[in-house]
């Protein structure tokens, strides 16, 4: 066996707001200390990867760590990798956006280092074969990716030597990265772990390499235990004749033959592990397919919502015309929520985390109110497939909001109030659908689960019911939407919904007839979950009518009232935004703050009335939403 290259590197695991900042702890004890430590150790190599958005933060906060950096690379002793700018998921972008943050990060390094990196490096290994060409046009000569592309076991050859892959006549090296290692490696002493590094290693195997890129946060606990520099002195001493340590561009370099691979999507271990089952980590086996960062959008509506409606900004965008200065802003809005973080979920944060979703949606609104300044929309009812289910939904564009409409549940799943910049219907599902004119038809148990926040058994009525187009007229902004359902899996109900979309409105027509030859005894509930930023009184009051009388709502807690309410209405004073519901009938209401994981989500309202219905009787009712901007509240001087 021939002596192991060993290289070794830095980068910022996504944070929970999926920034990769490192808190003052992390900074001191992991970048701080290895920088002090590799400038004191000429003879040690390391790599670094440094998402912009450590970068900004290291040149704001601690100007001098670049500097040391720079230093470091002068000298030859580290090297940089490149990436994307805001660490991205690049199969979900455009090519234009791939190509976009690669450059802008390559920019940032050349501006910082005076040098432009030579390798890529992707977060969790997202691999697309149809970024090699992308690579390529950036002048990036290789990538790392997990090992598991390559083999099931870390010991097979193919895992610890330098591959090539190629797609559509275009060609990359490959490093096989071996990341895992370092999960648990403070378990055991140094010692122990060089020589587990060893006995990965077959004894025929010439030139063998590993590489691991160790999280920031991984780094500062092993810092703290001494247990890096420790390892780091074995390697000077006792394992100086059996592993080298090295840099992942000099490793190129020295390769004189190259594994040929064909590299099909997918991503790394940890993260497949999180794409089988929803909330759930599951252990991939033989019979299961390889897992790509699409399949998070399969499991988690809230992630395919964002998708698709980034992708969409990325149309509006990258087809802009006119302005550069605003279609560059706007650009750098897009790039920003493309943030790879919210698109997933690995056992916390993710698309879970409520800043993250709300960050995400508002650098989108940004980008689209930039690019509204430029192509100077006008209000608009359009019809398109949005979110790839084959199906068309609806988008009302106007200059207060957007509102999108599927035909799934008859309800508006994105609520953007543009001048905010807040998607408020950005919620968690949680078996049932949550969002705006959400609907009901269900027995008196399930409306007292419902009443109270809780989920009934099954689907219910009408909230999961497949709608057809009626009518659809752009002219006048409405649409006329149609389903069948079964009351009780036995009594047909035939509903239609019309809605009205103005300037500051959205108004919705319902008529639900009995099909059935049997009598119909029910509750029909038209819910609405808004994000509000905080179910706090002081940021949040709610109130409504009933017989006359104004009845005050206390955010935090839940409300019920079942009769005599004909409006209701929602002020969202660090929003500056007021919502109002108008019922045309007298109708019941709950109210409740709806959490998930203890974090607020939305603020849940629901409209009720308890109907009868013969066979082939009709009933009707208009609810409407008013949306209005507020003025901002000043404090009172005393």
């Amino acid at each position: 066996m021939g002596k192991i290259s060993l290289c070794l590197g830095l980068f910022a695991e996504t944070s929970a707001d999926g920034s990769g900042i490192p808190n003052s702890h992390i900074y001191e004890n992991g970048y701080k200390t290895l920088a002090a430590y590799l400038f004191s150790h000429e003879k040690v190599p390391f790599s670094f990867f440094f998402s912009g958005h450590v970068l900004e933060w290291l040149q704001s906060q601690h100007g001098e760590y670049l500097l040391v950096v720079e230093e470091l690379l002068a000298r030859k002793q580290i090297e940089v990798i490149g990436g994307g700018y805001y660490n991205p998921h690049f199969p979900l972008l455009q090519p234009a956006d791939r190509t976009g943050q690669i450059e802008a990060l390559t920019t940032a390094l050349r501006k910082h280092f005076k040098k432009r990196p030579h390798g890529c490096f992707i977060n969790e290994s997202v691999w697309d074969p149809s970024l090699i060409n992308t690579l390529n046009s950036c002048s990036l000569e290789y990538v790392m990716l997990d090992y598991s592309f390559f083999a099931s076991d870390m010991s097979d050859p193919k895992a610890l030597t330098v591959s090539i892959t190629e797609d559509m006549g275009k060609s990359i090296f490959v490093l096989p990265l071996h990341n895992e290692l370092f999960d648990t490696a403070d378990m055991i002493s140094p010692e122990a772990f060089l020589e587990k590094l060893r006995k990965i290693v077959p004894a025929s195997l010439n030139n063998p390499t590993i590489t691991c890129f160790i999280s920031a946060e991984k780094l500062a606990e092993l810092v703290q235990q001494n247990w890096l520099e420790e390892c780091l002195s074995l390697l000077d001493t006792t394992f100086k004749d059996k592993i080298e340590l090295s840099l992942p561009g000099k490793v190129l370099k020295n390769s004189k033959t190259f594994n040929k691979a064909i590299i099909p999507s997918g991503m790394s271990k940890k993260a497949s592990s999180w794409a089988l089952k929803a909330y759930s980590k599951a252990a991939p086996n033989k019979n299961t397919m390889r897992a790509t960062v699409r399949n998070f959008s399969l499991l988690y509506p809230e992630v395919l919502n964002l998708y698709s409606r980034m992708s969409y900004t990325s149309l509006l965008v990258n087809q802009c015309r006119g302005d550069k200065v605003r279609k560059k802003a706007a650009r750098e809005e897009l790039w920003k929520a493309q943030n790879g973080a919210a698109y997933w979920y690995l056992g916390s944060g993710g698309i879970t985390n409520t800043k993250l979703r709300n960050e995400m949606y508002k650098n989108l609104l940004h980008a689209e109110q930039l690019v509204r300044e430029v192509s100077n929309i006008n209000d608009a009812l359009n019809s398109f497939d949005v979110n790839f289910d084959g199906s068309s939904e609806y988008v009302a564009q106007f200059k207060l909001y957007d509102a999108y409409l599927s035909k799934t549940g008859g309800s508006i799943y994105e609520f953007d109030i543009l001048q905010c910049e807040r998607n408020f219907a950005a919620t968690i599902s949680d078996r049932r659908r949550r969002g705006l004119f959400s609907d009901f038809l269900v027995n008196d148990k399930d409306f007292s689960l419902l009443s109270k926040g809780q989920n009934p058994d099954g689907v219910s009525c009408l909230n999961e019911a497949l709608y057809h187009e009626l009518k659809y007229d752009r002219t006048k902004k409405n649409v006329k939407l149609e389903a069948q359902v079964l009351f009780e899996k036995k009594k047909s109900v035939k509903i239609v919904k019309e809605f009205h979309f103005t300037k500051d409105s959205i108004r919705v027509d319902y008529r639900l007839i009995n099909t059935s030859k049997e009598n119909i005894n029910a509750y029909l509930i038209i819910e609405n979950n808004l994000c509000m930023q905080s179910n706090s009184p002081e940021t949040l009051s709610l109130e409504c009518s009933a017989d006359d009388l104004l009845l005050p709502i206390a955010p935090e807690t839940d409300f019920f009232n079942n009769k005599g309410i004909f409006y209701l209405r929602m002020t969202d004073n660090l929003s500056q935004c007021c919502f109002t519901l108008s019922s045309s009938d007298a109708a019941g209401v709950y109210a409740y703050p709806y959490f998930s994981q203890q974090q607020y989500l939305a603020t849940t309202t629901g409209l009720f009335w308890k109907i009868s219905l013969l066979p082939g009787a009709v009933c009707s009712r208009t609810v409407t939403l008013y949306i209005k901007r507020t003025e901002p509240q000043h404090k009172r001087k005393n």
